[in-house]
């Protein structure tokens, strides 16, 4: 019984705390995998939306798209303002933004004009809005809207 306990209990624990270490090193290497994978699938977005920049035309301007849609949609006197921004990263894209204001619309003129805004082909997506019911005119709405591009970050 002595000889039991000093050799192979210490022997079985051992064994045991090892296959634990094996399945828990299993389970991470199964989440690297997945976030290899997830990670794979963003650098395939990001060469797809590389392509489409490459793609429009070089004098694009995301504040001018911004106003052109909303004359097409015949809002643009409803716009309160306009604020173009950059955001600055690390990456191969520079993230260009415009936050706009739109008051006394209708959620038809609303709608058409996030149809004619929102696009993909040039590259061009609704990060955020905020809508609110104004309260002093029957059917009319204010929104806060946020819309981002992206551009090639210049070598150099």
């Amino acid at each position: 019984m002595l000889f039991f306990q000093l050799i192979f209990s210490p022997l079985l624990d051992s064994r045991q705390n090892l296959q634990k270490a094996v399945v828990k090193k299993q389970s991470e290497l199964q989440k690297i995998q997945e976030l290899q994978q997830q990670y794979r699938e963003l650098e395939n977005q990001s060469g797809d939306i590389r392509k489409r920049i490459s793609t429009r035309s070089k004098t694009f301007s995301l504040f001018s798209f911004i106003e052109q849609q909303a004359n097409t949609v015949g809002i643009k006197q409803k716009i309160e303002y306009l604020k173009p921004s950059l955001v600055e990263g690390d990456g191969p894209l520079v993230e260009s933004r415009v936050d706009m204001k739109l008051e006394k619309i209708t959620l038809t003129e609303l709608v058409k004009f996030l149809q004619g805004a929102e696009s993909a082909k040039n590259v061009v997506f609704v990060n955020r809005i905020s809508i609110q019911e104004q309260s002093k005119n029957e059917g009319s709405i204010s929104a806060v809207i946020q819309l981002i591009t992206f551009t090639i970050r210049e070598e150099g």
